[in-house]
């Protein structure tokens, strides 16, 4: 069946009052941001290593562990160990300078912002990783301020902290037995990683082949996946971002049920991927929607889109409370609501959320403040005053103009415009409007944007894209920020 909007009550009841959902993350969400520019984590992984080994640049990781495999050359997993481990702490030093709001240098790898929401998300007890990488983990201990980020472990499974679980192709470890839920929200975690972690490399699955034998193993409850298996079969489950086969994802939805996957049950699987959204894989759609009872398709977004309103929907939840812990998650800078006078109010229709994200990622690492207003409300605020005042201070405004918005209709995105069109007839001598056109905007679109608000399209500082901003049109917008009068750190 397809995800609703009426299915969300009731997962954030499950999130947030029985702590009974599992993400299983995925490679879509494994990435990282360099030069404003997101990337998967395990394919710089391979290029870096590629080029440290003085071999031709390699497609893929999985093609330069064939290579190793067939030539037993042990060497490489040592140096893919080392590269690895290198990597994560490059990660953790740029997102402790940024927290410092120090300016990046070249070389930085920022953690993208599906991952710090997942990690911000304390009533997640259990994540299970679907990457061989160690990216989740490191945004979750970043994010509860551990002090060791890259190796954690403790006898007390029950207590504070993150603990790491890692699968062997021989092996396979499991959950404790006697784990559950800490008492408190957000003291402790686990990450299990379903296919190794490439600090065990090669005892890890780097191949489709090794990750069906290791679904298989869970399906069958064979080794020591059993306590593991059980007892996400009790849970509800978010399957986000996979890149798995169609064959290994529908077995692994078996897995889950512990049935048929006709026999309904008490729990839900909700996928949310590239697959989901456009539907490009039709027969894996078609086939779950067809014929696995309880199986929810989120066709909305990406896996990006999904944990982003997950994210938005937790915070507002009347039983979210305050926790101190990763509260700001998904803020763009602290002190952004407090003074939105230094900011860039980024104005979108809700069906561009994922654009709309890619725009923030790029401008926050470029330490631009951004308003992005849904990562900053919090439950139970008044969004007129808000967002009212927000465009009355803000340094500059940026609407993204898309298909999507310029159509007719009662959408909130128009009192941002027509807030920011009063307030652009009284600037004088400076930038302020700077919309961003995306490719697909017809002439069509752009004629009822102009009946809604002229000055957006007429304005001098308008870009068209077609997706994450170029270097030319970074270059401009940093340049309108500083004649705005803004005092970004570059």
């Amino acid at each position: 069946m397809l995800f609703q909007d009426a299915h969300w009550p009731q997962l954030l009841d499950w999130l947030v009052d029985d702590r009974s959902v599992v993400p299983v993350v995925g490679e879509e969400l494994s990435q990282v941001i360099v030069g404003g520019v997101e990337r998967s984590f395990t394919q710089i992984l391979a290029e870096e290593l590629a080029r440290e080994l003085g071999r031709p640049m390699a497609p893929s990781l999985e093609v330069l562990n064939d290579e190793a495999r067939s030539q037993n050359d042990g060497a490489f997993y040592r140096d893919l160990r080392s590269m690895h481990r290198e990597l994560l702490r490059r990660v953790a030093y740029s997102e402790g300078r940024r927290a410092a709001g120090q300016p990046p240098e070249p070389g930085d790898l920022f953690l993208n912002e599906p991952l710090r929401w997942l990690a911000a998300t304390v009533d997640f007890p259990l994540f299970v990783a679907a990457t061989t990488d160690g990216l989740l983990a490191l945004a979750i201990q970043l994010n509860r301020g551990e002090e060791d980020p890259a190796r954690v472990s403790a006898p007390d499974w029950n207590g504070p902290g993150t603990r790491l679980l890692n699968s062997r192709l021989k092996d396979t470890n499991d959950l404790p037995v006697g784990w559950k839920p800490p008492a408190q929200r957000g003291a402790g975690t686990v990450v299990f990683h379903l296919f190794g972690r490439l600090d065990s490399a090669p005892e890890c699955a780097l191949s489709d082949a090794h990750r069906l034998e290791i679904i298989v193993a869970c399906l069958e409850r064979k080794g020591q996946t059993k306590l593991l298996t059980t007892g996400i079969r009790d849970r509800n489950v978010l399957i986000l971002g996979s890149t798995l086969p169609d064959c290994l994802v529908a077995t692994f939805v078996r897995v889950l049920k512990g049935k048929g996957l006709r026999d309904p049950t008490m729990t839900m699987e909700t996928l949310a991927d590239g697959r989901t959204k456009t539907g490009r894989d039709a027969s894996l759609v078609t086939f779950l929607h067809e014929q696995s009872s309880g199986t929810c398709l989120y066709q909305s977004g990406d896996a990006a889109a999904f944990v982003g309103e997950l994210h938005q929907r937790w915070l507002a939840h009347p039983r979210h409370g305050r926790l101190g812990i990763g509260e700001e998650a998904g803020a763009v800078l602290d002190d952004s609501r407090q003074r939105p006078e230094r900011c860039i109010f980024l104005s979108y229709a809700s069906k561009d959320v994922t654009w709309a994200r890619q725009i923030c990622e790029q401008l926050t690492t470029l330490q631009l403040p951004v308003w992005f207003d849904k990562a900053r409300l919090e439950g139970g605020e008044p969004w007129d005053p808000q967002l009212q005042i927000a465009v009355a201070k803000c340094r500059l405004f940026l609407p993204l103009i898309s298909p999507n918005s310029a159509r007719p209709g009662e959408h909130y995105y128009f009192r941002e415009w027509e807030w920011a069109e009063k307030r652009a007839e009284a600037v004088r001598g400076r930038p302020f409007l700077f919309p961003l056109i995306h490719a697909d905007v017809s002439s069509e679109h752009q004629d009822f944007v102009k009946q809604c608000c002229a000055r957006l399209v007429a304005s001098q500082g308008a870009a068209r894209v077609r997706g994450p901003l170029e270097q030319e049109d970074l270059e401009r917008l940093k340049a309108a920020y500083k004649r705005a009068g803004g005092a970004a750190a570059f």
